[in-house]
């Protein structure tokens, strides 16, 4: 007797989009591959963590056979129209398990790629007569999410996208300067917020970051001293949430990353669209990069890079990075630059 039941997996996970910065055509790519109609409504398809999840809407069935995809930022109707609707990233360039669960919330599909390719699919069979395959077996995400990590081993995650540059972090916060950011807050940070910080206060000079300008800085993590409310947003959330980084590059538009002191978790905020999207947790931001030392080595802004006076490449990407970050974050980046250059330089053999 043949199998009438729905199959649904995940094909693949295009992670690296053509589009700058944002990579709005990055996708995920799922099919059906079982010999009956699938329903997917309701179904969360995530980076592992909910905080960066698309739901599939009501009434979404899946026909035999049929594929769609389910984009960052951009919608194809010819591949079902599906997209997250981020204006960030969603699949690490290095990296990621994408998971697929249905309504119940039971994984029905999981692929690993680049360093978590390890983590093969697991297709499941769906519908009404789907037989129990018990629990499963946690992912690297699930397992990476932070929860049963201490607050060093988080770090040494973040910190091993760059290897070699280890003179860019900061030490931590300490407990004095915790306390006396809560007091001036009118808050209490959840307890592994501040684990987080008091391990590490982050990049604060920032890693330069290529764009249509060549490159700029990124969105940086701020020190506890520095973290405060947004000013001059009328929406009641701002009374509760506190910028934790930003960008300097567009200062001007306010990109800005967001803290919800009572649950821990993160947004990304650009007042020009006043639209608030969530990151998940805490960790989980920390460990998403958009951005890594091969960003150093080739692309299109590397060829445009104009070396002045016999500079190096890595020289030329530090001047461009200087010539946009703030002057606050100017005497952090002064004190790694020289470093920086050399890292940069050694890496490129140059």
């Amino acid at each position: 007797m043949s199998d009438s039941r729905p199959e649904v997996v995940i094909v693949n996970v295009h992670s690296q989009g053509a589009v700058k910065r944002t990579q709005s055509d990055e996708h995920v790519v799922i099919a059906n591959r079982g010999a009956a109609p699938a329903d997917v409504s309701g179904w969360v398809l995530s980076a592992g963590d909910g905080g960066q999840s698309f739901t599939f809407p009501m009434k979404t069935v899946l026909a035999p056979g049929q594929t769609v995809h389910v984009y960052t930022n951009e919608v194809h109707p010819e591949t079902g129209g599906f997209s997250f609707q981020s204006k960030r990233s969603i699949w690490n360039d290095k990296g990621d398990v994408a998971q697929l669960r249905d309504a119940q919330k039971k994984l029905v599909a999981q692929i690993g790629y680049g360093s978590h390719a390890g983590v093969d699919a697991v297709p499941t069979a769906t519908g009404p007569s789907a037989p129990s395959t018990g629990p499963s077996a946690p992912s690297g995400a699930e397992i990476g999410d932070g929860a049963s990590l201490s607050a060093r081993e988080v770090w040494a995650r973040v910190k091993a996208h760059w290897p070699g540059f280890e003179f860019m972090w900061q030490p931590g916060n300490t407990e004095e300067e915790i306390a006396a950011a809560e007091a001036r807050l009118g808050v209490t940070l959840p307890a592994r917020v501040r684990d987080l910080m008091r391990e590490c206060s982050g990049a604060t000079g920032g890693f330069p970051e290529r764009d249509g300008h060549g490159y700029s800085a990124d969105t940086c993590l701020l020190p506890v001293t520095e973290w405060r409310y947004l000013q001059n947003w009328e929406d009641e959330r701002a009374r509760q949430l506190i910028v934790i980084g930003s960008n300097d590059y567009m200062m001007d538009s306010g990109a800005h990353v967001l803290l919800h002191p009572g649950t821990g978790e993160v947004f990304s905020f650009e007042l020009h669209n006043d639209r608030l999207i969530s990151e998940g947790s805490f960790e989980h931001w920390l460990q998403q990069h958009s951005i890594s030392k091969d960003t150093y080595l080739a692309g299109p802004e590397l060829d445009e890079l104009e070396l002045e006076g016999g500079e190096t490449v890595a020289a030329a990407i530090a001047r461009n990075h200087r010539g946009w970050i703030s002057a606050k974050r100017e005497p952090a980046w002064s004190a790694v630059e020289g470093k920086f250059i050399e890292a940069v330089n050694r890496l490129r053999g140059d």
